[in-house]
C-alpha cells in the first residue's frame, strides 16, 4: 500500500518518473518538478498529516510511473502552497504578465523618474530664484543709465563747439565702450533669466 510517503522516498524510487504539474495540463519529468517545487517538497517530511506525498498525489492508474494530484482540492492546496514558497507566480501575476518583484521593481523605477522630474524642477524654481536674486543685486541700474545719459548729453554738447573735435572723438569712443559694457553686463542676466521662463 502506498501511504505516508515522504518527498526523500520518492526521490529515491526509481519507479516514479514523472508527476503532474499543479498550474499546467502537463505531466513533467521528476527531476524538473524537483528543480521547480522543491521548497515545497522538501517540506514533505512527514511531520504532520499533510506532510506527505501521498497527501497530494497518488499513482496514475495506467501509469504508474507517474504521480498524478489526487483531486482538485489537492491540486489547488499545493499550487497555493507553491505559490506561499515563490515556486509559482500568482494566477493574478500571471494574467497581468509579471511577478510581483518585477512590479515592485517597475515601481521603484517609475517613483525614481518621478523625483528626477520633482527635483529638475527644483533645481529650475532655484535657478530661477538666483537669478531673480542676481537681477535684484545687480539690475540695469538707474544710476549707470543715469550715467549713461550724461554722458550723452555732454557729447551732444560738444558736437555743437567745432572746437572740442578732437576732445568729441575721444568722448565717443569712452562712451561706446562703456555703453557696450553696460550692454554685456546686464543682457547676460536677462537672456538667462528669459532662457528659464
Amino acid at each position: 500500500m502506498w501511504k505516508n510517503i515522504i518527498w526523500e522516498d520518492t526521490k529515491q524510487d526509481k519507479s516514479i518518473l514523472s508527476f503532474e504539474h499543479p498550474l499546467y495540463p502537463i505531466i513533467i519529468y521528476k527531476k524538473h518538478f524537483e528543480e521547480e517545487f522543491n521548497s515545497v517538497l522538501e517540506l514533505l517530511n512527514g511531520e504532520t498529516m499533510s506532510d506527505y506525498i501521498d497527501f497530494y498525489f497518488e499513482k496514475d492508474a495506467i501509469n504508474l510511473s507517474c504521480l498524478r494530484f489526487i483531486d482538485e482540492n489537492a491540486k489547488a492546496d499545493f499550487y497555493d502552497w507553491a505559490v506561499e514558497l515563490g515556486c509559482l507566480m500568482s494566477l493574478k501575476e500571471i494574467y497581468e504578465g509579471e511577478s510581483e518583484q518585477s512590479k515592485q521593481e517597475r515601481r521603484q523605477l517609475e517613483q525614481l523618474e518621478q523625483k528626477k522630474i520633482v527635483n529638475n524642477k527644483q533645481a529650475q524654481e532655484i535657478q530661477r530664484q538666483k537669478i531673480n536674486e542676481r537681477l535684484v543685486k545687480h539690475p540695469p541700474h538707474h544710476k549707470d543709465k543715469l550715467r549713461l545719459l550724461s554722458r550723452k548729453k555732454v557729447i551732444d554738447k560738444m558736437k555743437q563747439n567745432p572746437k572740442k573735435a578732437a576732445k568729441l572723438e575721444k568722448a565717443l569712443m569712452y562712451f561706446e565702450t562703456e555703453y557696450n559694457n553696460y550692454k554685456k553686463t546686464y543682457q547676460i542676466i536677462i537672456e538667462e533669466f528669459e532662457n528659464i521662463l
